[in-house]
């Protein structure tokens, strides 16, 4: 865990499962911060070496990047990242971080359909994704098992009032900066300010309506921000019509006993639908991110534009309306997130990816080698990261003024003129008018600024060519590699064929060429004729000369005798 204390460490800890705290993965605010990651990065490392475990999953941004480098050096066999939104994959600031790391998860995983796609365009194959919701519990929201709330009782209100609930959190205003998407800078996430302003025209049609914000603020900024929605209310003059309950944790009784649900975010993965949904809840979304995958627009809910607070109102009006239609999309919506969105379904993908994963990257022991090797090529990788985060995005941003000022001081000592910073986004039309001639030293800066400006794009534009040039030289070698691969392979089992046949083949000849010696017996004939032409040309002997000089001749017999 990122952190010791928490009530999900508290939860684990009840349910007797062991639990290690490893400091420094909070989010990066300062230069020391992330400084501190590399010896953070190590610790967990080491401990991942020593505990051998057969998968490591992560989430949220900073914790991945240290997570998986700490895994990867470990040599954990299967890394997991979860996406819980595509909040960082939409802001230049924080992806090249994302993608800089990412090549060390075995697979990564995306909450809804919009990340998945955004990984997909981004270049990701599709056996290296994967989508798993966050479900919600079934008892917890279970429509059989969950009373509803009656808060008509609670607040004195006729029972005629139709209660339209937003459950969210308060968080503050997101920052006006490049960390953040350009959707939500200097806005709320939750949209409560379109919900406050979508309900002057829900109670022309329906003046009966109570409009319920449940739900407190997340730490003092957040406290801040809500009685900034107070504030909003009282200026236009809703206090009786919006009542904010505050913390409830009976959340799941009061969807129950809502006629129409609202989330009117700007940004949202598939936020606070799910549990309106589950207890069977007439539900109105904005059609952002994962939203749409849970409220299916004229089936399981209605689907508005988001920061639209008139077609917020639109929707909640025809769910007040049309109340068969508002029951029937509610008890569609009941049997989608039951079987698709619930806390049961999460759990067994997870398992079934695990087993599935682990079945294929199996290890027989641990080599201390690979993580060697591996250190050798992530270290530098981590270092330049570090060095480039902490330069970049913290030093500069807190330092530039004085750099800057710094420097505009040599420039006009050194070339007796006056420095002025524009702003890229704020371009100036320099060109002059028609039939004048601006004077040199107007001129001059114009250049200087042009040329600055030409440079910033290059700045911007050159990484994007980078990208579009590496992708396609990765895509025409994976195109290639892989007919270069499969003739390697053929190549191979040749080999192999040749190398295992090759002394079959020489014990058959050999085989077949002794037996047809000894049928045919080639040479021996001649080795005969040779040895009796050698014993003739031998001398004889002294007996053998005589007899042959003095021939015998045969008797004469005396007829007469």
């Amino acid at each position: 865990m990122g952190g010791s204390n928490g009530s999900l460490i508290d939860m684990l800890k009840e349910a007797g499962i062991r639990v290690h705290a490893e400091e420094g993965f909070g989010a990066y605010d300062s230069v020391a911060s992330v400084l501190r990651l590399p010896a953070a990065v190590w610790r967990l490392a080491w401990w991942l070496r020593g505990e051998r475990f057969d998968v490591v999953q992560s989430h949220l941004l900073f914790a991945m990047i240290a997570t998986r480098f700490a895994a990867w050096f470990a040599d954990v066999p299967v890394r997991l990242a979860m996406y819980a939104s595509p909040f960082h994959l939409e802001v230049p600031r924080t992806f090249w971080m994302d993608r800089l790391t990412w090549w060390t998860e075995t697979r990564l995983i995306a909450s809804c359909k919009y990340t998945d796609d955004i990984l997909a365009r981004l270049g990701v194959a599709s056996a290296r994704r994967a989508v798993i919701y966050y479900g919600a519990d079934n008892d917890q929201y279970d429509p059989d098992k969950t009373p509803a709330v009656d808060l008509r009782a609670e607040y004195g209100w006729p029972s005629s009032t139709k209660i339209v609930v937003k459950v969210a959190y308060f968080y503050a205003k997101m920052s006006d900066n490049d960390w953040v998407p350009a959707v939500l800078r200097g806005k709320n996430p939750k949209g409560f300010v379109d919900l406050v302003r979508a309900t002057p025209a829900i109670l022309a049609k329906h003046p009966e309506t109570k409009v319920v914000l449940v739900g407190n603020g997340w730490g003092e900024p957040g406290t801040a921000y809500m009685e900034e929605v107070r504030h909003l209310v009282q200026d236009l003059g809703l206090s009786e019509s919006i009542t904010f309950t505050g913390f409830r944790r009976d959340t799941a009784g009061i969807l129950r006993g809502a006629d129409v649900a609202v989330q009117a975010s700007l940004y949202e993965n598939v936020g606070g639908v799910i549990e309106s949904l589950m207890v069977e809840c007439p539900t109105v979304a904005t059609a952002v991110c994962g939203m749409v995958d849970c409220v299916i627009d004229g089936e399981t809910g209605i689907l508005v534009r988001p920061s639209d607070p008139a077609d917020l109102a639109r929707g909640i009006n025809d769910m007040l309306c049309d109340r068969p239609r508002a029951r029937a999309l509610a008890a569609n919506g009941g049997l989608l997130a039951r079987e698709r969105f619930s806390l049961a379904r999460t759990c067994a993908d997870l398992d079934q990816l695990y087993r599935s994963e682990r079945s294929v990257l199996r290890r027989r022991f641990y080599n201390p080698l690979v993580s060697l090797a591996r250190c050798a090529i992530g270290v530098p990788i981590l270092a330049w990261f570090v060095l480039r985060v902490a330069h970049r995005d913290f030093y500069m941003t807190s330092h530039w003024p004085t750099h800057r000022n710094r420097l505009k001081s040599i420039l006009d000592t050194t070339f007796s003129f006056d420095t002025y910073w524009r702003s890229i986004a704020n371009q100036l039309p320099y060109g002059p008018p028609p039939g004048t001639l601006l004077p040199l030293r107007i001129r001059w800066a114009n250049r200087r600024v042009t040329a600055g400006l030409h440079l910033a794009r290059w700045h911007i534009e050159l990484p994007m060519h980078l990208r579009m040039y590496r992708q396609r030289l990765t895509s025409w070698v994976r195109s290639h590699l892989s007919t270069l691969r499969g003739q390697l392979v053929t190549a191979g089992l040749h080999a192999s064929r040749r190398w295992v046949e090759a002394p079959m083949y020489l014990r058959m000849y050999r085989q077949q060429t002794v037996s047809w010696l000894g049928k045919h017996s080639p040479g021996w004939g001649l080795m005969r004729k040779l040895a009796e032409l050698r014993r003739g040309l031998q001398p004889n002997g002294p007996g053998q000369a005589a007899l042959q000089q003095t021939p015998i001749e045969p008797p004469v017999c005396d007829s007469a005798e």
